[in-house]
């Protein structure tokens, strides 16, 4: 059941929930409302929403706190918004975190990571600047050549200046970056980091003004005097800067730490349409994203367009179903698990998969569901199951995106990695893995390269050593061949193996062993590497693969 929870169904859920959710929160916990605010709300409700009794809900409650507040809503005021309540309940915001992906621990490492770095490189380029210079001072040692050298002097004393202005930036930035790592480490806000923050932030902007000033003098001596109009605008662009920066320097520090990403006010009108999405008179929404559920479980859709719900679409095979699907999941809350549940609990969910001749001659499509068709796990679910038999799979959530090229090196569940055009994992692209260039419906195929991928791939032989080596641990040293045969085809394939099955694998096991017997091996002994063998056999197996 969890298998076929794919990956493009967490894609649709993610985007129905941020569309009302991310924005409702991100509205709520983070914008004030200006007083001009309020008119375009009313227009935006009353033009989408004019009978909606939770929109009216929403417009009482926003006049009673603006009522309250001055006409302004302040930072973390709750107000009864999307989520249904008439009353003025005051429950707390999910971590406003979550949509800021500057506040992101990882995102706050990598931002140190790269401050340091930045300031060794300072390092070095100063470290050169200087051996330049120590070159030029003994070059100056003769008067009669101090002229000729008086415009080289110039530019190294600019090329100095920015090196060490840059130098001074770098500090500045990483310590901007390790004080914005120890406030998100910090429980609860601190004043007087936050007074350091603001202060090591302007002495930053400070810092890069006067290093851009310093880089541009530099390319003044460099640049011929026919081409020196673009470099000088600049110049007085980056002086401008930096007396801004100096303005701001002398302002009172606020204590609220680094300046904030977002605008202090919004409009309403982005929540007006998310509101006007997700509502229940508009069921477009509610269809789609059932149509897409009932894709990923039962291998083919309700509407076969699924990119086109519109005229030049095909119509629904079963639009009764599909508008009752669509009712359930509205009133249940726009709930993606109770959807899940209603679906796989259904009696149409759990038929067999075997073929009855009589209904495979009146319904070859299986177009009245008389049979649960079978499906091929997608690509993602191959490689997550291969690393999870072998206890090797990484459940560690969240985190940067990963390398698309160490996808067959690293044990990380396969949505974190790279999957773009031009850089796309080779083991899931042999099994169908999605087009980036669109999130529709996938392809499915059947090549040669799948059953070279499941038998030569590196994952799929270290997972066969790694499953034969648990299994042999878990049976122990007196467990004969039937009992290791009987676990692992419980293991891979989730049923005993019949009687034919079991005297092939006990076969195979003696004639594998005996060739392994001709290759010796410090690590492993034949009868190991025979059952790892055993266990690559079933890996490969179609039953492995399939979704019954």
């Amino acid at each position: 059941m969890s298998v076929t929870a794919s990956y493009d169904i967490l894609g649709i859920g993610n985007a129905i929930v941020d569309v009302v959710g991310a924005v409702d929160e991100s509205f709520l916990s983070r914008h004030d409302m200006h007083k001009g605010a309020m008119a375009l709300i009313d227009a935006a409700i009353e033009e989408s929403l004019r009978f909606n009794t939770s929109a009216q809900r929403f417009k009482r409650t926003v006049m009673r706190e603006t009522e309250l507040h001055g006409r302004t809503l302040r930072t973390g005021d709750k107000v009864a918004l999307a989520y249904g309540s008439g009353n003025r309940d005051r429950r707390k915001f999910p971590n406003p975190d979550v949509y800021d992906i500057d506040r992101r621990p990882y995102v706050l490492q990598e931002a140190v990571a790269d401050a340091k770095a930045r300031f060794q490189r300072a390092q070095a380029a100063l470290h050169e600047k200087r051996t330049k210079s120590l070159a030029i001072s003994a070059a100056l040692v003769q008067p009669a050549t101090i002229i000729t050298q008086l415009p080289a002097l110039a530019l190294h004393h600019s090329d100095d200046q920015a090196a060490r202005d840059e130098l001074l930036a770098a500090q500045l930035a990483l310590a901007l970056a390790e004080l914005r790592l120890q406030q998100r480490q910090q429980p609860s806000p601190d004043q007087h980091a936050n007074i350091l923050a603001e202060s090591t932030e302007r002495q930053l902007a400070l810092a890069e003004a006067r290093k851009t000033i310093a880089s541009l003098e530099a390319a003044q001596w460099r640049t011929p005097v026919k081409k020196k109009a673009p470099v000088l605008e600049q110049l007085k662009q980056a002086q401008a800067q930096l007396k801004q920066a100096e303005e701001q320097s002398l302002k009172p520090l606020a204590g609220t730490g680094p300046s904030a990403k977002y605008p202090a006010a919004t409009s309403g009108r982005r929540l007006a349409l998310a509101r006007w999405i997700a509502d229940t008179r508009n069921p477009l929404t509610a269809r789609v994203a059932v149509n897409h559920i009932w894709l990923r479980h039962f291998g083919q859709p309700l509407v076969p367009t699924v990119f086109d719900f519109g005229k030049n679409g095909q119509p629904p095979t079963h639009p009764a179903l599909l508008d009752w699907l669509a009712a359930e999941f509205m009133d249940s809350g726009w709930s993606l698990k109770k959807l899940h549940k209603l679906i796989v609990t259904s009696n149409t969910y759990r038929l067999d998969s075997t073929p009855s001749p009589a209904a495979l001659e009146r319904d070859p499509d299986n177009r009245y569901y008389w049979r649960h068709a079978p499906t091929r796990m997608q690509a993602e679910v191959i490689r997550d199951s291969l690393l999870h038999l072998a206890g090797k799979l990484d459940f560690t959530q969240s985190g940067p995106d990963l390398d698309q090229e160490k996808g067959l090196t690293t044990s990380r569940r396969s949505l974190y990695y790279r999957h773009a055009n031009e850089k796309q994992m080779t083991f899931l692209v042999s099994f169908d893995a999605p087009t980036p260039t669109e999130c529709y419906r996938r392809v499915i195929s059947v090549v040669p390269q799948q059953a070279l991928a499941l038998a030569n791939s590196s994952i799929a032989q270290d997972a066969s050593v790694n499953i034969a080596q648990a299994l042999t641990t878990n049976l122990g040293p007196q467990a004969t061949l039937t009992s290791f045969i009987t676990a692992a085809f419980i293991q891979i394939l989730g049923r005993s193996p019949t009687s034919e099955e079991q005297t092939l694998s006990q076969r195979f096991l003696q004639e594998q062993e005996a060739r392994m017997a001709i290759t010796s091996t410090k690590t492993t002994t034949p009868s190991d590497r025979a059952k790892a063998s055993l266990i690559l056999v079933l890996l490969n197996h179609h039953e492995f693969i399939t979704i019954r």
